[in-house]
């Protein structure tokens, strides 16, 4: 069941199913107009894997709105299929904002917030992938390699459970306990499991040593641990980062990075594992999280990559079309405006609607205090 799915003569794909978002980015350079980007595990995983030559799905709920434009747009150009991108009505885009400064220490840090920092109102989260859509999924579950979970929703229990039954392997990161137990017939089709120490303790009752083939815990500055299947927590010390910029999508990048690694190494076979060549994987996925630290947003080093300063990321051949781009928002566009319903089209696809920006009249604001 675990065999190769694919021959290794064409690049490795993965879907990847769960949560996609807007990042918008402030910081002490942009307290006017932030920086917008794809976030969310889901968009920052399968956007990093298509940079390291991956073929890249996408599927979340979005809105049928500026900011679902915005989405689509732009994994688009990162080289994301996005036909499974529902933009659904009455949902709304999720839009999360991410506040850089330093600490009085003079240390940097970020906050996430999920209400406006102008009007104080709540901005959309998080909605589940409408069950009634799976039905598409599955019928391309032999497509993909991986698939890939960052939500624990009915629709990822059905898709997890057909990818195993095709041979592929499922991957799931999930944000907390709750995320855990939520689907409990979830972690039954699921062969490797990453998750943060700072959310999920690794005492969890929920993370037994049989739950899965691989278990990864991150923590942060101090490295990461992991174990296989009924052995023992391991630990691995953390790369230190020149400079620290935002550290944010670290462990995006360790997540992309050990995919990657993972099927170069296994296919999709967890069993080949061995204490050697889990520790050769990690260890790339930390050096480019180290990496990432030196730049903003989540993805800084796609972007670096393309500057004639080329970090030694090693990618033998990135796709020019593939490279982040930095993106203000104009100052003149309301948040208000990001969730703006667009004319609703149940087959609209962004690669065949021009999108242009709506502008305000209203300016956003002043800008976003800071410390240090």
């Amino acid at each position: 069941m675990d065999a190769q799915k694919h021959p290794k003569d064409r690049a490795p794909s993965v879907i990847g199913l769960g949560f996609v978002v807007l990042d918008l980015v402030f910081s002490r350079s942009s307290e006017y107009a932030p920086t917008w980007a794809v976030g969310g595990s889901c968009g920052n995983v399968t956007s990093i894997l298509s940079f390291l030559g991956w073929s890249t799905t996408v599927a979340s709920l979005i809105g049928n709105d500026v900011a679902g434009d915005m989405l689509d747009t732009e994994l688009t150009s990162l080289g994301v299929d996005t036909s499974f991108l529902i933009k659904g009505n009455p949902a709304t885009t999720p839009i999360v904002v991410q506040h850089n400064s330093r600490t009085a220490s003079g240390d940097r840090e970020h906050i996430f917030s999920f209400q406006c920092p102008y009007s104080g109102t709540q901005l959309p989260r998080f909605r589940p992938y409408p069950t009634k859509h799976v039905i598409s999924l599955v019928e391309h579950s032999t497509d993909w390699d991986v698939l890939y979970i960052d939500r624990a929703t009915p629709a990822a229990t059905l898709m997890a459970r057909e990818m195993r039954a095709a041979g592929g392997l499922v991957v799931f990161e999930p944000t907390s306990e709750a995320e855990l137990t939520r689907e409990p017939s979830l972690l039954q089709h699921v062969q490797i499991v990453k998750f943060s120490g700072s959310q999920i303790p690794k005492t969890s009752p929920s993370l037994s040593n049989e739950l899965a083939a691989l278990q990864i815990c991150t923590h942060g500055p101090q490295g990461l641990s992991y174990r296989l299947k009924g052995g023992q927590w391991r630990h691995l010390p953390p790369f230190a980062a020149d400079h620290i910029e935002d550290s944010a999508g670290s462990g995006d990048w360790v997540t992309a990075s050990f995919i990657d690694g993972f099927y170069n190494t296994c296919s999709n076979d967890p069993n080949c594992l061995s204490d050697e060549s889990i520790v050769d994987i990690l260890s790339t996925g930390q050096r480019r999280a180290a990496e990432n630290c030196a730049y903003a947003g989540a993805r800084g080093l796609m972007e670096a990559y393309a500057s004639p300063c080329t970090p030694s990321l090693d990618v033998s051949s990135p796709m020019p079309h593939k490279l982040a781009t930095r993106k203000y928002l104009p100052r003149n566009i309301a948040f208000t405006e990001l969730t703006q319903k667009r004319p609703y089209f149940p087959r609209y696809r962004a690669s065949s609607y021009r999108v242009t920006p709506i502008l305000s009249h209203h300016h956003m604001g002043r800008p976003i205090p800071t410390s240090g």
